[in-house]
């Protein structure tokens, strides 16, 4: 129940954040006032985000909540997320851009993916913290058995008080 529980609850944070990049996005172009497009670009656009980084949002676990996880880790995701996402998108417009006239331009896709490199750290360590909050309070945790030696007291002990993890030690056996 508590694998179904946190797969949906995963999902779940992967569409938020597509539709995070989909509002930066659409905020992005108003940064850009000169732009003319056409709204079937703008389509096109759009759908590629929901399948490129909704793709590399699953693919490298970043709907997950992170428990034990580095922020190292998390933070290559997002960087290669955003990266290949909007290389395939300077990609896309190129190819649209031989096909008619669009006015998307290097420094737009640079902009977007700044952008939303910082509103994907942002969200993450927001809802980070908030989990960190509950956990504390007893929310939002695990029971668990440790089974362990005397070589393992030390990260047995460590275990016990890093109360952010979200494990309550239900059971130890030495």
């Amino acid at each position: 129940m508590i694998t179904k529980r946190e797969s949906k609850l995963s999902v779940l944070m992967i569409v938020v954040q597509v539709i995070i990049t989909l509002i930066i996005f659409v905020s992005t172009e108003i940064l850009f006032p000169n732009n003319h497009y056409h709204r079937f670009n703008t389509g096109l656009l759009m759908g590629l985000i929901v399948v490129v980084w909704g793709y590399f949002l699953y693919k490298f676990n970043l709907g997950i909540i992170f428990r034990t996880q580095s922020l190292f880790s998390m933070l290559r995701g997002y960087v290669v997320t955003v990266s290949f996402g909007c290389f395939i998108m300077f990609q896309e417009i190129l190819l649209i851009s031989r096909f008619q006239e669009i006015h998307y331009t290097f420094k737009y896709v640079v902009c977007f993916g700044c952008v939303n490199l910082i509103a994907f750290i942002a969200f993450k360590v927001f809802f980070h913290r908030v989990m960190l909050s509950l956990r504390k309070r007893g929310f939002n945790t695990r029971n668990v058995m440790i089974i362990a030696d005397e070589k393992g007291q030390e990260f047995v002990e460590s275990f016990i008080q890093a109360k952010d993890w979200g494990y309550t030690v239900h059971a130890m056996v030495s």
